[in-house]
């Protein structure tokens, strides 16, 4: 049986093998998920309600991350890129304060916070 550590829920594009069952099992984002113990759901179409924090962070990642590292650097590998990433995810996880209601209604003002304070309890 699986066993759910933690879950991802991105929305039904045709990135994601939701909408064809069949090449469901041995699509990258599948077994990606299986090898780390991730269960993988996705949102309803037409529901932009149920995917409004990863949107957000899409739009997040382009205007304070994206938009400005290509105008500071310029990247020789997806490496180099991905280091940077990493970084600003490290910094807006664990640094940068959120303006979220569900942040604020719990006493939190970054995504770890509310993250930690959930596994603690």
């Amino acid at each position: 049986m699986f066993q759910e550590r933690e879950r991802t829920l991105p929305g039904c594009g045709a990135e994601y093998p939701s909408w064809h069952e069949e090449a469901r099992p041995t699509h990258e984002v599948e077994k990606t998920c299986n090898k780390l113990g991730i269960k993988h759901a996705t949102t309803k179409g037409k529901h932009p309600w149920t995917s409004g924090y990863g949107e957000k962070l899409n739009k997040t990642l382009v205007d304070e991350f994206y938009a400005v590292a290509f105008r500071k650097k310029r990247y020789k590998s997806i490496e180099e890129l991905q280091i940077d990433l990493d970084s600003f995810m490290d910094y807006y996880n664990d640094r940068r304060a959120h303006q979220g209601y569900k942040l604020k209604k719990n006493g939190d003002r970054i995504p770890a916070e509310a993250y930690l304070q959930k596994n603690l309890t």
